[in-house]
């Protein structure tokens, strides 16, 4: 996941998506305009790409990563950049759970409020308790 989130900050997104599942569900938090959940590699990359033409520069760094469930993390993350045109900087946290299977990440979750993504783990841990 380190990995991942470097090679995404890098502007690497062939590399940052090549260990996507092919059928990975990548969601991006409610928050964000135009909010959906990506369902291949190539949107997740599509997503990334376009959504790097807001930005001079930018790095998204995990502060903590913990196992959670047996397959599913939870990440803090910490996004800083500096905005395309305007030079504004910015930066905020965001909690991202990651559900791999099989070795790889089937299902990304991002969320703006720690407390979704705690939800969002118990929902799975339901599910997974069926």
């Amino acid at each position: 996941m380190r990995r991942q989130f470097a090679d995404f900050s890098r502007g690497d997104f062939d590399a940052a998506t090549a260990i996507l599942d092919p059928e990975v569900e990548w969601a991006d938090p409610a928050e964000l305009p135009g909010s959906t959940t990506h369902r291949t590699p190539a949107e997740v990359k599509r997503w990334f790409e376009t959504f790097s033409e807001a930005w001079e520069s930018w790095r998204m760094e995990p502060e903590a990563i913990a196992e959670v469930l047996p397959h599913t993390y939870l990440a803090t993350v910490r996004f800083t950049g500096r905005g395309q045109g305007s030079g504004v900087e910015g930066e905020v946290l965001f909690w991202s759970v990651w559900h791999f299977r099989n070795g790889v990440p089937r299902k990304v979750q991002n969320f703006m409020d720690p407390g979704d993504a705690k939800r969002a783990v118990a929902i799975t841990s339901s599910a997974n308790e069926r």
